[in-house]
């Protein structure tokens, strides 16, 4: 299955900016260095795994500045980015 997500906030520039879409397959195994859309707090956000210690994950955003790394667990990733379309 797949979802389409909007970027919102700046905390993955420079690779992925506001406004941006992002296709997303919704299962799978995500691996650290790829993009996943993570449920955290109520909010859905666009994060890299950095690290990966058995049920957990280490995500962060790509902005060093805005990008705070935080640990979801996996039933939290909704899904790994397989397309990115920028904003016109």
């Amino acid at each position: 299955m797949f979802s389409r997500f909007r970027v919102q906030g700046k905390s993955m520039e420079p690779s992925f900016h506001e406004g941006d879409f992002v296709l997303v397959r919704t299962f799978g195994r995500p691996g650290i260095g790829d993009v996943v859309v993570v449920d955290y707090s109520s909010r859905q956000m666009l994060k890299r795994i950095s690290g990966i210690s058995g049920n957990k994950y280490f995500v962060r955003g790509d902005n060093q500045i805005d990008g705070k790394l935080f640990t979801v667990k996996k039933d939290a990733i909704i899904g790994k980015v397989l397309f990115h379309i920028k904003k016109s």
